[in-house]
């Protein structure tokens, strides 16, 4: 799965999943595209820099599914 980064956070980094998961129903779980996630250093396998034009149409609307855990 891609995130776009948002922010780091002191100890990992909040962003926006890019696509939706290929197994799940976006109804039934917190997973879906656009969603905003918390993720660790260690979950990172590889970093890009995306399109300027992508990244700010995923940054224009609020997330489809806003973190619950952090409020930084």
């Amino acid at each position: 799965m891609y995130v776009l980064v948002s922010h780091p956070t002191g100890e990992g980094y909040m962003g926006l999943l890019t696509s939706k998961p290929q197994l799940l129903e976006p109804s039934d779980v917190y997973l879906c595209a656009a969603a905003e996630v918390y993720f660790g250093p260690e979950h990172v396998i590889d970093i890009d820099q995306p399109p300027e034009d992508f990244v700010r149409v995923m940054f224009s609307e609020p997330p489809t599914r806003t973190w619950p855990y952090y409020r930084g």
